[in-house]
């Protein structure tokens, strides 16, 4: 298991910014999935690289509050 996240920055928190990544982090918390024919909550971000075709850098960074890439930057995009 990865370490806990850290708090979105509270300069942002009222922002786009700050709401995208309160947004990502609320889904992936939600979201279930099987793992070895069990049903897990709260989605790893190399999971959710795999189903949308985005790094799980990408959508780690974005759920951090502090950056968001480029639209377009999917993973073989040429981007």
């Amino acid at each position: 298991m990865g370490r806990p996240e850290k708090p979105i920055p509270p300069e942002v928190a009222s922002q786009a910014l700050g709401l995208l990544a309160a947004y990502l982090r609320q889904g992936r918390r939600q979201a279930r999935y099987l793992f070895d024919g069990k049903l897990i909550r709260g989605v790893p971000y190399s999971e959710l690289a795999r189903r949308t075709g985005y790094s799980a850098s990408t959508l780690q960074r974005a759920a951090s509050g502090r950056h968001v890439s480029p639209a377009g930057g999917r993973e073989g995009s040429g981007t």
